[in-house]
């Protein structure tokens, strides 16, 4: 299954590329994620780490008016600050495009997954 979002037509160069990683990978979910300039107004991907039980950790969207106070609230000062070597974010654009294989998503639509 592949969810995209209409606003960003050139994204559909990728999604042949990204469908066949997923599946090469074997991933139940995958993102589609763009360069993003660090305090780019463009939600980011981050890891999200669980303080004690990483089974809860998440890779998930973090909109961007939320990052850099939430990078700041944890111990990094600095924020969200551009790489040094390639000018951009270490926290990719959110491009808001979906890969799912089918056999999982089913699973979660009969909540079978919990």
């Amino acid at each position: 299954v592949i969810f995209l979002q209409d606003t960003n037509a050139l994204v559909i160069n990728s999604v042949l590329p990204t469908l066949g990683v997923s599946i090469a990978k074997g991933f139940h979910m995958n993102s589609i994620c763009i360069p993003r300039l660090a305090g780019e107004a463009a939600g980011a991907i981050a890891r999200l780490e669980h303080k004690t039980d990483p089974e809860k950790s998440l890779v998930i969207n973090v909109e961007y008016n939320q990052l850099d106070p939430l990078l700041r609230s944890q111990g990094d000062c600095r924020g969200d600050v551009p790489d040094s070597a390639t000018g951009y974010s270490p926290f990719p654009g959110n491009a808001n495009n979906l890969v799912i294989e089918m056999g999982a998503y089913a699973k979660t639509l009969r909540g079978e997954d919990q």
